[in-house]
């Protein structure tokens, strides 16, 4: 066997131990410290050759499994940095209450919860954000033009829509529909997407679907049932 092929299988074996090691710590290393001893033994080999061999293989063995060991602690760090820095913006509908209470506003919220500032922040709705006037709102900033820089902790409140009226029209059109009107009900569920790219992480787009639900929000606006028939005893 040449001197390349044997650094070739010297190379695996390394690799192999690494691996095992990465599972199973430190008992891999007394596992085959113990069987290495063994074989050597039945090989007829003196207890001074073993202790030699097992003085050079155990520290090679100890030393591939620290830097795994170390290769992996980075790479964790890595993630927890990245996971730290990473802008998540998600915008979402809140009711703001007023003093006057029957004048409480529908707000759509637009936040920043991540850890780094984001950037080209684009927003899109499906269907589009429409108020009980008829208002559509992506014909607006900031949907319309995006936020080009949004730093940690950044909020903006955008007044949507009376909160009473937004309510009693879609709980109106529900009663509507239910007593077999055709009749367009108002939307209460959107598929929201946001965009934007993170400057401290690789610059690429990031793209984040959801859901952006108003039934939390608007108790008496379910959707009308019709009872379920009584069941027929037997």
């Amino acid at each position: 066997m040449c001197l390349q092929e044997r650094r070739q299988r010297f190379t695996k074996t390394v690799q192999g131990v690494n691996r095992l090691v990465d599972r199973f710590g430190l008992y891999v290393l007394i596992a085959l410290a113990g069987a290495l001893v063994v074989i050597r033994l039945r090989e007829g080999r003196s207890y001074s050759e073993v202790s030699d061999l097992a003085s050079i293989v155990i520290p090679l063995i100890t030393l591939g499994a620290l830097l795994t060991w170390h290769k992996e602690l980075l790479a964790e760090q890595a993630s927890m940095r990245r996971l730290q820095t990473r802008p998540q913006v998600l915008i979402y509908f809140a009711r703001k209450e007023m003093q006057n209470f029957s004048k409480d506003r529908l707000m759509l919220v637009i936040e920043h919860f991540g850890g780094g500032p984001a950037l080209d922040v684009q927003f899109t709705f499906s269907p589009p954000l429409v108020n009980h006037e008829g208002k559509t709102f992506a014909d607006e900033p900031p949907f319309a033009t995006g936020i080009a820089l949004m730093r940690p902790g950044f909020r903006r409140e955008i007044d949507f829509d009376d909160y009473y009226q937004f309510q009693n029209r879609a709980g109106l059109t529900r009663i509507v529909g239910s007593l077999g009107v055709s009749v367009d009900k108002v939307r209460l569920d959107y598929d929201a997407t946001v965009t934007l790219r993170d400057p401290i992480g690789d610059d690429q787009q990031y793209e984040t679907r959801y859901k952006l639900d108003l039934r939390d929000l608007m108790a008496y606006t379910m959707d009308f049932r019709a009872e379920a028939e009584p069941q027929q005893k037997v």
